[in-house]
């Protein structure tokens, strides 16, 4: 109150749910209604919210404001402390400061980045793919169980992300925007295509929405991180509300507590054992300063820093990939080869060079390389005309 900011800003807000975020700017793109109607629309929609907000004790979730009816119902709370919430005899900031609440609505420990013990550098799980500290597989496995848990870190900065806000503040690539997107949703849900409700990531995978050899990995993170989530509550769970409420079965919540062999889909990047997300973050420690977990590493243990065996020269790699052109659909770059990218700016220099490094280790194709690039470039042309949105929109100014 009492501030101007831009309708972007009030879009991208906790009063605009996700699925209404996406229809008004579907609405605003089609051209159904004006910039004039969507401020008074979204102005609208805040002030029932906060209206409704005044009336409620609410406390901050993973995306909205969590009601204390919500905590009450989930068994989070119990009556008693429902009660003095009413009467004013307890805040909602003394509330969230227990490790009961605060568990649930935040979250316990998780993998938040990688710690090298020979230099005590912190590094994001997206620097140390980059840095060949962490296999692809590996680290992507770890981002995606970040985005599922709630936010993608930048532990250098201590800061978090949604998966949007990190691709725009370089926490991580657009490569992978797409993937961490569908991660993601395991903390804003999933639209049934059938009813057009917002679903939880469990009942996505029995749906078969969601393939449950990308499901189970991101439950297990959750499970191991505090509980299921439960996107249209924007909080965690206890188990045995999850199993009430269909957000989890018996069965696989005992086979997350037994560590079951069939849940093992994270790698532990010393020895290339599969584990689990719990005996992972079991080997993290904590940082005194900011209070993040770190997996420990050295490069002598790491077998992704190998001594590295190349099948081409530099000069090789360099002749091969000038003779492959590629060709830019829909849009209107010319053609340019693969090596004439690689020495561009069309792609961010840490892609150039883990490019470069994977096909002169013969871990890639030319072809590969080629799709690859297509890829990075048609998720740079989607962020490009969001931002043209985003300026559009944030031209206008509303009080």
């Amino acid at each position: 109150k009492g501030r101007k900011v831009t309708i972007w800003e009030i879009i991208n807000s906790e009063y605009i749910t996700e699925e209404q975020r996406i229809e008004l700017i579907r609405q605003y793109q089609l051209g159904h209604v004006t910039i004039e109607e969507l401020i008074k629309i979204v102005i609208t929609m805040v002030d029932e919210k906060a209206d409704t907000a005044e009336k409620e004790i609410c406390f901050e979730g993973l995306r909205a404001l969590v009601p204390a009816k919500s905590l009450l119902d989930s068994k989070i709370i119990d009556t008693d402390t429902f009660d003095q919430l009413q009467k004013g005899s307890k805040t909602p900031q003394e509330v969230s400061k227990t490790d009961k609440v605060q568990r649930y609505l935040q979250g316990t420990d998780r993998i938040d980045g990688i710690t090298m013990t020979d230099s005590n550098e912190k590094l994001s799980i997206y620097q140390a793919m980059k840095d060949t500290v962490l296999q692809q597989n590996t680290g992507l496995a770890l981002l995606e169980a970040q985005a599922a848990t709630g936010f993608l870190v930048d532990p250098v900065r201590n800061l978090k992300f949604s998966v949007d806000n990190a691709v725009k503040n370089g926490v991580v690539g657009p490569e992978l925007h797409e993937k961490l997107l569908s991660a993601e949703k395991s903390v804003t849900g999933y639209k049934d295509p059938y009813t057009g409700n917002s679903i939880s990531l469990f009942q996505a995978m029995s749906k078969d929405l969601v393939h449950s050899d990308h499901a189970i990995p991101l439950l297990e993170a959750q499970f191991s991180t505090g509980g299921i989530i439960d996107p249209v509550s924007s909080h965690r769970i206890p188990n045995d509300v999850a199993i009430q409420r269909g957000l989890l079965s018996q069965q696989m919540s005992q086979a997350f507590c037994d560590h079951s062999d069939k849940i093992k889909s994270f790698t532990n990047p010393k020895t290339n054992e599969r584990v689990t997300y719990h005996q992972l973050v079991g080997k993290c420690v904590r940082d005194p300063t900011s209070g993040l977990c770190f997996l420990p590493l050295s490069k002598a243990e790491c077998p992704a820093l190998a001594k590295k065996c190349y099948q081409y020269t530099e000069e090789q790699a360099q002749t091969d990939l000038a003779e492959t052109q590629i060709d830019f659909p829909q849009t209107t770059e010319k053609p340019m080869t693969i090596w004439e990218v690689l020495n561009s700016n069309m792609l961010p220099e840490a892609e150039r060079s883990r490019l470069l490094e994977q096909y002169r280790l013969g871990k890639i194709t030319k072809e590969r390389m080629v799709i690859i690039i297509l890829e990075i470039r048609e998720q740079q042309e989607i962020l490009k005309s969001q931002q043209i949105m985003t300026c559009d929109i944030i031209g206008r100014k509303v009080s």
